[in-house]
Protein backbone atom coordinates (compact mmCIF):
# COMPACT_ATOMS: atom_id res chain seq x y z
CA UNK A 1 0.00 0.00 0.00
CA UNK A 2 1.24 3.65 -0.66
CA UNK A 3 1.97 5.53 2.76
CA UNK A 4 -0.73 7.99 2.09
CA UNK A 5 -3.63 5.52 0.99
CA UNK A 6 -7.17 6.72 1.97
CA UNK A 7 -7.99 2.77 2.11
CA UNK A 8 -10.63 2.60 5.35
CA UNK A 9 -10.70 -1.33 5.61
CA UNK A 10 -9.31 -4.13 4.62
CA UNK A 11 -12.02 -7.33 3.94
CA UNK A 12 -12.35 -10.76 4.84
CA UNK A 13 -10.34 -13.24 3.18
CA UNK A 14 -8.11 -10.03 1.18
CA UNK A 15 -4.76 -11.78 1.55
CA UNK A 16 -6.16 -15.50 1.36
CA UNK A 17 -3.89 -17.99 -0.46
CA UNK A 18 -1.35 -14.81 -1.65
CA UNK A 19 1.69 -17.49 -1.04
CA UNK A 20 4.29 -15.25 -2.22
CA UNK A 21 3.35 -12.51 -0.38
CA UNK A 22 5.78 -12.12 2.63
CA UNK A 23 5.32 -9.01 4.25
CA UNK A 24 2.22 -6.12 4.46
CA UNK A 25 2.41 -2.48 5.86
CA UNK A 26 -1.11 -1.34 7.30
CA UNK A 27 -1.27 1.79 6.11
CA UNK A 28 -2.72 4.50 9.38
CA UNK A 29 -5.94 5.28 8.39
CA UNK A 30 -7.28 1.29 8.45
CA UNK A 31 -10.19 1.08 11.06
CA UNK A 32 -10.93 -2.20 10.20
CA UNK A 33 -8.87 -5.51 9.38
CA UNK A 34 -11.30 -8.87 8.07
CA UNK A 35 -11.30 -11.83 9.53
CA UNK A 36 -9.06 -14.50 7.60
CA UNK A 37 -7.43 -11.75 5.73
CA UNK A 38 -4.39 -13.37 6.13
CA UNK A 39 -5.54 -17.27 5.84
CA UNK A 40 -3.41 -19.76 3.65
CA UNK A 41 -1.10 -16.78 2.57
CA UNK A 42 2.55 -16.44 2.80
CA UNK A 43 2.57 -13.07 5.07
CA UNK A 44 4.93 -13.30 8.26
CA UNK A 45 5.27 -9.62 8.56
CA UNK A 46 2.30 -7.73 9.31
CA UNK A 47 3.68 -3.79 10.17
CA UNK A 48 0.85 -1.27 10.91
CA UNK A 49 1.50 2.66 10.31
CA UNK A 50 1.85 4.81 13.56
CA UNK A 51 -0.67 7.03 12.57
CA UNK A 52 -3.73 5.41 13.71
CA UNK A 53 -2.15 5.08 17.15
CA UNK A 54 -1.18 8.61 17.47
CA UNK A 55 -4.44 9.67 16.28
CA UNK A 56 -6.93 7.57 18.33
CA UNK A 57 -4.96 6.80 21.40
CA UNK A 58 -1.77 8.55 22.19
CA UNK A 59 -2.75 12.15 21.79
CA UNK A 60 -5.82 10.87 24.10
CA UNK A 61 -3.21 9.87 26.49
CA UNK A 62 -0.90 13.29 26.58
CA UNK A 63 -4.07 15.49 26.27
CA UNK A 64 -4.76 13.85 30.13
CA UNK A 65 -1.16 13.98 31.53
CA UNK A 66 -2.69 14.02 35.07
CA UNK A 67 -4.60 10.53 34.76
CA UNK A 68 -2.86 7.11 34.92
CA UNK A 69 -4.57 5.03 32.52
CA UNK A 70 -3.94 0.79 33.36
CA UNK A 71 -3.87 -0.80 29.76
CA UNK A 72 -3.59 -4.67 30.35
CA UNK A 73 -3.17 -7.68 27.66
CA UNK A 74 -6.17 -9.94 29.40
CA UNK A 75 -5.42 -14.14 29.38
CA UNK A 76 -6.73 -15.52 26.46
CA UNK A 77 -6.29 -19.27 26.73
CA UNK A 78 -3.69 -20.69 24.50
CA UNK A 79 -6.68 -22.55 22.51
CA UNK A 80 -7.88 -18.98 21.54
CA UNK A 81 -4.04 -18.08 20.29
CA UNK A 82 -3.63 -21.84 18.69
CA UNK A 83 -7.10 -21.00 16.36
CA UNK A 84 -6.15 -17.95 15.37
CA UNK A 85 -2.47 -19.38 14.16
CA UNK A 86 -5.01 -22.38 12.46
CA UNK A 87 -6.42 -19.31 10.75
CA UNK A 88 -3.38 -17.85 9.52
CA UNK A 89 -4.30 -14.52 12.35
CA UNK A 90 -2.26 -15.00 14.81
CA UNK A 91 1.06 -13.28 13.72
CA UNK A 92 -1.15 -10.26 12.62
CA UNK A 93 -2.23 -10.30 15.83
CA UNK A 94 0.96 -10.10 17.56
CA UNK A 95 1.70 -7.64 15.16
CA UNK A 96 -0.93 -5.19 16.36
CA UNK A 97 0.28 -5.96 20.00
CA UNK A 98 3.64 -5.15 19.71
CA UNK A 99 2.63 -1.79 17.91
CA UNK A 100 0.63 -1.14 20.79
CA UNK A 101 3.11 -2.06 23.31
CA UNK A 102 5.77 -0.46 21.38
CA UNK A 103 3.39 2.76 21.14
CA UNK A 104 2.34 3.13 25.13
CA UNK A 105 5.87 1.88 26.81
CA UNK A 106 7.35 5.55 26.74
CA UNK A 107 4.23 7.40 28.06
CA UNK A 108 4.70 8.16 31.60
CA UNK A 109 1.50 8.15 32.61
CA UNK A 110 0.82 4.38 31.39
CA UNK A 111 0.94 1.57 33.04
CA UNK A 112 0.88 -1.41 30.89
CA UNK A 113 0.12 -4.98 31.85
CA UNK A 114 0.37 -7.90 30.19
CA UNK A 115 -1.43 -11.32 31.26
CA UNK A 116 -1.35 -13.14 27.68
CA UNK A 117 1.62 -15.55 28.72
CA UNK A 118 0.65 -16.01 32.64
CA UNK A 119 1.45 -19.69 32.40
CA UNK A 120 -0.94 -21.17 34.79
CA UNK A 121 -3.89 -18.92 33.70
CA UNK A 122 -3.51 -19.41 29.61
CA UNK A 123 -3.10 -23.24 29.96
CA UNK A 124 -6.26 -23.88 32.45
CA UNK A 125 -9.16 -24.36 30.52
CA UNK A 126 -11.16 -24.57 33.46
CA UNK A 127 -10.78 -21.17 33.86
CA UNK A 128 -12.49 -19.90 30.84
CA UNK A 129 -15.90 -20.04 30.17
CA UNK A 130 -14.96 -19.83 26.40
CA UNK A 131 -11.68 -19.39 24.47
CA UNK A 132 -10.93 -15.73 25.49
CA UNK A 133 -13.62 -15.17 28.96
CA UNK A 134 -12.04 -15.74 32.04
CA UNK A 135 -14.10 -16.47 35.62
CA UNK A 136 -13.82 -14.11 37.98
CA UNK A 137 -11.05 -15.46 40.03
CA UNK A 138 -8.51 -14.50 36.94
CA UNK A 139 -9.86 -11.02 36.76
CA UNK A 140 -9.53 -10.66 40.71
CA UNK A 141 -6.23 -11.78 40.11
CA UNK A 142 -5.34 -9.39 37.51
CA UNK A 143 -6.46 -6.53 39.94
CA UNK A 144 -4.18 -7.74 42.17
CA UNK A 145 -1.33 -8.28 39.86
CA UNK A 146 -1.47 -4.57 38.86
CA UNK A 147 -2.02 -3.26 42.22
CA UNK A 148 1.59 -5.08 43.06
CA UNK A 149 2.89 -4.52 39.78
CA UNK A 150 2.81 -7.58 38.49
CA UNK A 151 3.47 -8.96 35.34
CA UNK A 152 3.98 -4.96 34.11
CA UNK A 153 5.29 -3.82 31.15
CA UNK A 154 8.27 -1.16 31.90
CA UNK A 155 10.58 -1.46 29.80
CA UNK A 156 10.98 -1.98 25.95
CA UNK A 157 13.16 -5.00 26.03
CA UNK A 158 9.79 -7.06 27.94
CA UNK A 159 8.28 -6.34 24.75
CA UNK A 160 10.32 -8.68 22.25
CA UNK A 161 10.69 -11.37 25.18
CA UNK A 162 6.61 -11.40 25.74
CA UNK A 163 5.67 -11.40 22.22
CA UNK A 164 8.48 -14.35 21.51
CA UNK A 165 6.83 -16.27 24.84
CA UNK A 166 3.26 -16.18 23.58
CA UNK A 167 4.72 -17.03 19.71
CA UNK A 168 6.53 -19.91 21.21
CA UNK A 169 3.74 -21.19 23.91
CA UNK A 170 1.65 -21.32 20.93
CA UNK A 171 3.40 -22.90 18.30
CA UNK A 172 4.58 -25.92 21.11
CA UNK A 173 1.07 -27.03 20.61
CA UNK A 174 0.98 -27.62 17.41
CA UNK A 175 4.68 -29.46 17.93
CA UNK A 176 3.53 -31.87 20.81
CA UNK A 177 -0.15 -32.63 18.35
Amino acid sequence: FASDAALKSIGGSAFSYCENLRSVVIPAGVETLGGGAFYSSGVTSVEFAQGSVEENLLSYVRAHRETTFYVFFPPYSLLYWANEARNGEFETRLAQKELLMRALIGAENVRLFDFQTHDVWVRDYGLYYDLIHYTSPVNDAMATAMAQSTCLIDDASQISAQIDALRQAVYALFDAS
